[in-house]
């Protein structure tokens, strides 16, 4: 439940009613909240709706909160029943109740917002599962808002922001795609700040991304791009350096690995100029032309690009969990080198600093765990992989839960796995299990689809 906002006067029965609607422990989405029978109170929407009316056009709203009051009198009138009087006889109670009525809604949703707000960066297990339990409340209020109040603002792009977060957390990668649409369309009606609509085409982007559309999310981040150059500040020119890291990203994955070492060489440019060839704050920029020299087959220029990068960290004293990202990509680079030994080595160690430093349970352990697999898999260790791919699920299925994306990933990984080792009932089973969730988060031409559909085949004809 959320916290129940402070509102002075809400001691009629009908307020209490309000009150059990916003606050009840049954909130259906999409729907009229359930008016509850307390004390005297009762629906009487065709006595005072004319009523109603009359008086909430002589109350001075803006447009908004004027015909979002008119709507929700359509949907849900209450009325005082004491001594056998109606109360539609007296319009100003009315009016004051819609009024009230409304005011609550507000100022619930303002709660709701400021509560997610403080876990929405977190990747904390407890953070998660608190976003997790607030999805179906921002579900609900963001029904409300665009259905029963035909609320299009700033307040309603950043609840349906927020709504798109916590589907993400729950593998719901088409919906919350969804979500952030309707939040730019209605960020470009009411002419919201540059930098908000930024934030909302960025997070879309992401998730665009992760749904394998790579075209569009190349063509919402030259749009980012676009809004980002209207800006000024040194913070806009790292935002921009930032975008063309994730630009080149897409178009590395596209196949475009020039125009995306191009875009990587104009970011780094930026980073330079700003802060200097020393600077932190270019590693992330070289760590990334690093992994796109590795793709292009170029592993030894790779290793040297990410030695520079540890150079520029050791000279920092930057702690060494906070570089497990660089070390994590020296052991990929090794791997690519043939050097599986080394890389297992520098995946341990990452893991053991994070194992330290999180405990067991933190998110990016599993990925450290999924990339010990690997090269389990590449040394021939598969008793060890499938250890390590196990607790992958264990992790994932308890933080994100069992029907996201990276538990499907993880459940396609441990099926090699297994086909490797010869149970090719077992690696039956688990991609099954990992195409009923890809089914569930992604359109059905979805890459990772396809490959699980085809290992599958590789297993009937096994």
């Amino acid at each position: 439940t959320i916290e129940k906002p402070g509102i002075d006067g809400r001691n009629s029965a009908a307020d209490r009613v309000v009150e059990a609607n916003l606050y009840g422990n049954v909130l259906i989405a999409g729907e009229v909240p359930i008016m509850r029978r307390e004390g005297s109170v009762v629906v009487n929407v065709e006595d005072t709706l004319r009523s109603f009316e009359d008086e909430v056009d002589a109350i001075t709203f803006n447009n908004s909160v004027h015909n979002a009051m008119r709507k929700f009198a359509r949907n849900a009138v209450l009325r005082k029943v004491k001594g056998g009087q109606s109360s539609s006889s007296a319009p100003d109670t009315v009016a004051q109740q819609r009024k009230l009525q409304l005011q609550q809604f507000v100022q619930a949703t303002k709660v709701l917002l400021l509560t997610y707000e403080k876990v929405y960066e977190s990747k904390e297990p407890t953070d998660l599962a608190m976003k997790r339990m607030l999805g179906p409340q921002l579900q609900y209020f963001v029904n409300c808002m665009l259905t029963k109040f035909n609320f299009k603002n700033r307040v309603s792009v950043r609840a349906l922001k927020f709504y798109a977060d916590s589907l993400l957390l729950l593998g719901e990668l088409v919906k919350a795609e969804e979500a952030l649409e309707t939040a730019q369309n209605i960020a470009f009606q009411c002419s919201i700040l540059l930098i908000r609509l930024f934030d909302i085409l960025r997070d879309r982007a992401n998730v665009l991304a992760r749904l394998g559309q790579k075209e569009e999310t190349a063509g919402v981040l030259e749009q980012c791009i676009t809004i980002i150059e209207q800006l000024d500040g040194e913070d806009m020119l790292t935002k921009e350096s930032e975008l063309l890291n994730e630009l080149a990203q897409v178009h590395g994955n596209i196949g475009n690995l020039s125009y995306a070492n191009n875009l990587l060489q104009r970011s780094l440019s930026i980073q330079e100029s700003l802060h200097g060839s020393q600077a932190l704050e270019i590693c992330d920029t070289l760590s990334r032309l690093a992994m796109l020299r590795n793709k292009m087959g170029e592993p030894n220029q790779a290793h040297s690009q990410l030695q520079r990068v540890m150079r520029i960290q050791e000279r920092h004293d930057v702690p060494r969990h906070q570089f497990s990202g660089t070390l994590c990509n020296m052991a990929a680079v090794n791997a690519a080198l043939g050097e599986h030994e080394k890389s297992k080595v520098l995946y341990m160690s990452v893991l053991a600093t994070q194992e330290r430093q999180y405990g067991q349970w933190y998110p990016e352990i599993a990925t450290s765990l999924s990339n010990l697999a690997m090269v389990h898999m590449a040394l021939g260790e598969y008793e060890e992989a499938k250890d390590c791919l196990e607790r992958t699920h264990k992790i994932r299925s308890r933080v994100y839960g069992k029907k996201h994306p990276l538990v499907a990933s993880t459940l396609t990984n441990l099926a090699s796995v297994v086909y490797t080792m010869g149970d090719f009932k077992k690696a039956m089973v688990l991609n099954e299990d990992a195409l009923e969730i890809q089914k569930a988060c992604y359109p059905d031409a979805h890459p990772l689809v396809a490959v699980t559909l085809k290992n599958m085949a590789m297993i009937e004809n096994s």
